[in-house]
């Protein structure tokens, strides 16, 4: 899907958690980028890059992104979690 809609959300989102799931963590964090370029809104995905970035050892970039979540949903369990 990515490679006809490489602007597409649920793809982006998706790969990048199965990326995630398998400890790869970069190409986690590079498809959850693009996921979040596209909605930024979504707190679910910057929770999981987030979690990428850290297991990558980027406390700061995962700060962000964790806080971001918060911002976007603050009642969502993401965001909550975050």
């Amino acid at each position: 899907m990515i490679a006809h809609d490489p602007a597409h959300f649920d793809a982006l989102r998706l790969s990048g958690l199965v990326h995630a799931q398998t400890g790869a963590f970069e190409p986690a964090a590079a498809r959850l980028m693009r996921a979040i370029v596209v909605n930024p809104n979504d707190a679910a995905t910057q929770a999981h890059l987030g979690a990428a970035l850290n297991a990558l050892g980027r406390p700061l970039e995962a700060l962000s992104s964790l806080t971001a979540a918060i911002s976007a949903d603050p009642s969502s369990p993401y965001g909550a979690a975050a």
